[in-house]
């Protein structure tokens, strides 16, 4: 992915586009509405950040499905139960 050798605009242009569904998805693991300024956005657009690093194009599956590995919906979800977890303690 062009995004992954450093494309920065690019990768701004695509997380900016994702935002409404990263709300969606830390809404979700939430449950519970998520406004841009609450934390658990941050976290979202943190962990939709390090799937984009991590996504492997080349072990299939789409990067917001949740079909193989940890794609970018998987890993928004995952980053939302560990803060929820960690809030609990």
């Amino acid at each position: 992915m062009e995004i992954q050798r450093g494309n920065e605009s690019l990768r701004n242009e695509l997380i900016e586009q994702y935002k409404p569904f990263i709300a969606k998805t830390a809404s979700s693991v939430c449950k519970r509405f998520i406004r841009e300024e609450d934390d658990e956005a941050s976290i979202g657009l943190i962990a939709f950040n390090e799937a984009i690093e991590k996504y492997a194009p080349h072990k299939g599956g789409s990067f917001l499905s949740r079909e193989k590995g940890e794609t970018g919906l998987v890993y928004i979800h995952q980053a939302g139960q560990r803060e929820r977890a960690s809030r609990k303690e």
